[in-house]
């Protein structure tokens, strides 16, 4: 399953991009960890007023109706997992 997603750096500082960072989440609250990413900057980092498009992979059972990706960053969201509904 993939989806695609799009990341503004409104912050003052980096922010690296990984595939690490981001989770998928099924409606029943279970996760689901990605296994492959692609991004649309030449390097891992986002600079402050940029935005970076991101492609994400991650192998779920067939039935599986994805609800929300999340992404977490040091930098980027202080540690604290961001959930985005999908849809």
């Amino acid at each position: 399953m993939g989806v695609a997603v799009t990341l503004t750096n409104n912050g003052s500082e980096d922010i690296g991009l990984s595939g690490s960072r981001f989770r998928f989440y099924d409606t029943e609250g279970e996760e689901h960890s990605l296994r492959y990413a692609s991004f649309s900057t030449s390097g891992p980092q986002v600079a402050p007023g940029e935005e970076a498009a991101a492609l994400l992979y991650a192998d779920v059972p067939a039935n599986m109706e994805l609800a929300s990706v999340s992404y977490t960053d040091d930098v980027g969201t202080g540690g604290t997992e961001m959930t985005f509904p999908v849809g």
